[in-house]
């Protein structure tokens, strides 16, 4: 399930990620749209730090 949810993550925050290049680039700087894209990532995997937080607890 870790696995699934980490491949969808991947994609969406991929996608997301060139619409912010492509759409954003006129607009702010480059370390303003990374840090926004960092951002997005961490919020996307939040699911997956906290299964595997749990997870380990339990061994």
């Amino acid at each position: 399930m870790i696995g699934i949810l980490s491949a969808f993550g991947a994609a969406t925050s991929w996608t997301y990620a060139c619409f912010i290049w492509r759409s954003q680039t006129q607009k702010y700087k480059s370390i303003d749209i990374n840090l926004i894209k960092n951002i997005i990532a961490f919020l996307v995997f939040i699911p997956a730090f906290v299964n595997l937080n749990s997870a380990s607890e339990l061994k």
